[in-house]
């Protein structure tokens, strides 16, 4: 019997003694408590969000806190503490998300340097059961001013469905910055590497009414600041065309979408045809401008005027096509673009110097090219047969891309021909005219 009290009695202590070395291993040692920054700005502006990742694989996280510090002065931020669980298991918070929302005005920090600091304690027995702490700081800049934005180009004569360029400058580092035509936003452009000078092309769109126009800019602390530039604006009211569709039309061209667009199957040919020509047309245009918008140099490529195919004239920009069959209108749309009518399969030269940054198939369009020009600016030629050209590849003026054809929703063989800034759709016939692209474009540059 003594011998097994002996017995019990080793077992226990050794039970006890293992049980006390995992818990001084635990809230003693264990590696040190991690920060991670997630976002942190460097240039601080009037709102701020902020946001840190702690982690630690020991005792637990117990407290948490963030300041300010500018000069003597020393701003709390607020943090959170953590209670331990018990005196053996910590808090057992072991991974932590914390976010502050900074606004330095309120809190009374002035323009300048700053330091952004956060200090943290674990739930070990370290420091005489404190803690171990551990803090992370970064030098900031508090900048709250916005950015001062001067016009540079002179009064802005354009017309609806037109284009123009506006040039202007900041006076500090922007991330972003352009013009707003309504809720269109036009990138600007440096016009050299590093420069507070501004280049942005834009567009007004066709069917625009009393659009508002204003340049904008973002500086590194998200301060935004706007202005406005003297503008005139033409209203043109586009011309209005008739179009028959026959039943010849419908079964020379349904199958091409049909074969395609499932989708389109088990319904009458008409209906078909309408939702070509309205669903589909809305979803193709909508591909053209994430195209054209998320491709573009920001240097200019093209050269002097743009040049069309040699041909007959067919159809011009923005004309508003209204749609008959057995004598009812059933649908309408406008005419994005110009159509040139040559000899069949008639070889198609690039309009001007860029980069080709699409060749393939676009419903309505048929077999397509779109090639960048820079800024923002895009030619496209439509309802061709086959390309001589792959996306990716340099152009000059003049370089045969294609041949035309009648692919897509094209009664005949010709090419369709349009001119995009930043994804929208503009009159070409402004940018085949060089006295229209020196007096609305290339005079309106700022000196390098």
């Amino acid at each position: 019997m003594a011998k097994f009290i002996i017995y019990f009695f080793c077992v226990s202590l050794a039970i006890i003694l293992l049980a006390g070395s995992l818990i001084s291993v635990k809230m003693l040692g264990g590696p040190p408590l991690e920060i991670k920054p997630v976002t942190v700005p460097t240039v601080m502006g009037k709102q701020n969000n902020i946001t840190f990742h702690f982690i630690d694989k020991g005792a637990g996280i117990r407290q948490i806190d963030a300041c300010l510090i500018q000069g003597r002065k020393t701003v709390a931020l607020g943090g959170k503490v953590f209670p331990s669980k018990s005196w053996w298991r910590g808090t057992g918070i072991k991974n932590q998300m914390l976010s502050w929302r900074v606004d330095p005005l309120s809190l009374g920090l002035s323009q300048g340097k700053a330091i952004f600091r956060i200090t943290t304690r674990d739930a070990s027995w370290r420091d005489d059961f404190k803690g171990d702490e551990k803090i992370w700081q970064s030098e900031v800049t508090i900048d709250t001013i916005p950015p001062a934005i001067t016009v540079l180009s002179s009064i802005n004569d354009m017309i609806t469905g037109g284009s123009g360029l506006i040039s202007y400058k900041t006076n500090k580092e922007v991330s972003r910055t352009g013009v707003w035509v309504n809720n269109l936003f036009f990138p600007g452009y440096p016009r050299t590497h590093g420069s507070n000078e501004f280049i942005a092309l834009i567009a007004i769109p066709f069917d625009a009414v009393r659009p508002k126009l204003y340049i904008e800019a973002t500086d590194m602390a998200g301060n935004i600041a706007r202005a406005g530039f003297p503008y005139k604006i033409l209203y043109r009211r586009p011309n209005v065309d008739r179009i028959e569709i026959t039943d010849g039309f419908l079964d020379q061209k349904l199958p091409e979408f049909t074969s395609r667009y499932p989708e389109l199957t088990g319904k009458t040919p008409v209906e078909i045809f309408l939702q070509i020509n309205s669903k589909l047309r809305r979803e193709n245009e909508e591909e053209i401008r994430k195209i054209c918008s998320l491709n573009t140099s920001p240097e200019i490529m093209w050269q002097g005027p743009f040049m069309a195919l040699k041909g007959a004239a067919r159809a011009g920009f923005a004309d508003e096509r209204h749609y008959f069959y057995n004598g009812k209108e059933i649908s309408q749309a406008n005419h994005m673009g110009i159509d040139i009518a040559a000899l069949a399969h008639f070889p198609v030269p690039a309009a001007n110097s860029g980069k080709v940054i699409f060749t393939g198939y676009i419903g309505i369009y048929g077999n397509t090219i779109i090639i960048d020009h820079g800024l923002g600016l895009a030619s496209l030629y439509a309802h061709l047969e086959e390309f001589k050209v792959n996306a990716g590849d340099t152009v000059k003026r003049g370089t045969i891309i294609g041949l035309t054809d009648s692919t897509g929703l094209a009664g005949g063989d010709h090419l369709h021909y349009s001119m995009l800034v930043n994804g929208v759709f503009v009159n070409p016939i402004e940018w085949l005219d060089g006295n229209w692209i020196k007096g609305h474009i290339t005079d309106k540059l700022p000196a390098e």
